[in-house]
C-alpha cells in the first residue's frame, strides 16, 4: 500500500460522517430504510420512532405520519392506512380512534367519521350504515332506530279491533246464557202450574 493510500484512509477514517449517515469499519454509510440520523459523526443511526416512518436511505429526519394513517411502532418504512370502524384525524398517531356511535367509518385513510344518514343507525364501530327495520325510522347521526308514529296508530287500532270483537263475542254469549235460563224457568213453571184432575179417576176394567 503507498503512502498516499495511507493517507486517504487515515483521513476517511478521522472525518466526520454528515447527517444521514453513520460510521463504518473505514467510511461512512447511509442510515438503512426505516432509519434517520440527525446528528454529524454517529456511529449508529436512530430508529425511526413511533408516530414516525422512515421511507428511504440516508434520511436526515424521521417523517411524521400522516393523516389517515398510523405508525404503531419504531422503525416504520411506510404509514398504515386507518383500518376500517377507526378513523385517524391527526399526524404522528400510534393508535387509530375508534368510529364514535351516531358515525360510520369505511375502510381506508378515514380522516373524519361520516354521519349516519337519515332511516339509518350507527351503533359505534361501524364501517357501514345499516338500514332500519320496517316501522321503524331514524334520524341522520343516530346509534339506534325508532318506532315509527304510524306504527303506534296502527297498534291502537288494532288493539280497539280486538277489543271490539271481544266485546261482541262476550255479549253474544251471555244472550244464549240468558236465553238458555228463560227457556229453563218457562219449563219449570209449566210443569209446576198443571193442574190434578178431581173427582173419581177412571182405571179401567
Amino acid at each position: 500500500m503507498t503512502s498516499s493510500d495511507n493517507r486517504n484512509e487515515a483521513s476517511c477514517k478521522e472525518s466526520n460522517c454528515s447527517k444521514g449517515k453513520c460510521l463504518s469499519i473505514d467510511n461512512c454509510k447511509e442510515c438503512e430504510n426505516g432509519h434517520y440520523n440527525s446528528l454529524e459523526n454517529q456511529e449508529n443511526c436512530f430508529l425511526c420512532p413511533e408516530g414516525h416512518f422512515c421511507n428511504g436511505t440516508g434520511l436526515v429526519n424521521a417523517t411524521r405520519c400522516i393523516v389517515g394513517h398510523y405508525c404503531p411502532q419504531a422503525g416504520m418504512v411506510l404509514p398504515k392506512p386507518c383500518p376500517s370502524k377507526t378513523f385517524c384525524p391527526q399526524r404522528n398517531m400510534t393508535t387509530p380512534f375508534l368510529c364514535p356511535p351516531g358515525y360510520f367509518c369505511p375502510n381506508g385513510r378515514v380522516i373524519n367519521p361520516e354521519k349516519c344518514p337519515l332511516d339509518y343507525y350507527c351503533p359505534g364501530e361501524t364501517d357501514f350504515p345499516i338500514p332500519c327495520s320496517i316501522m321503524k325510522y331514524s334520524e341522520t347521526g343516530s346509534s339506534s332506530c325508532k318506532m315509527a308514529p304510524i306504527f303506534y296508530i296502527i297498534l291502537i287500532v288494532v288493539l280497539a279491533f280486538i277489543t271490539l270483537i271481544s266485546l261482541i263475542i262476550l255479549k253474544y254469549i251471555r244472550n244464549r246464557s240468558s236465553k238458555r235460563e228463560s227457556v229453563a224457568d218457562v219449563q219449570e213453571t209449566t210443569s209446576l202450574t198443571i193442574p190434578e184432575p178431581e173427582g173419581p179417576q177412571y182405571s179401567g176394567l
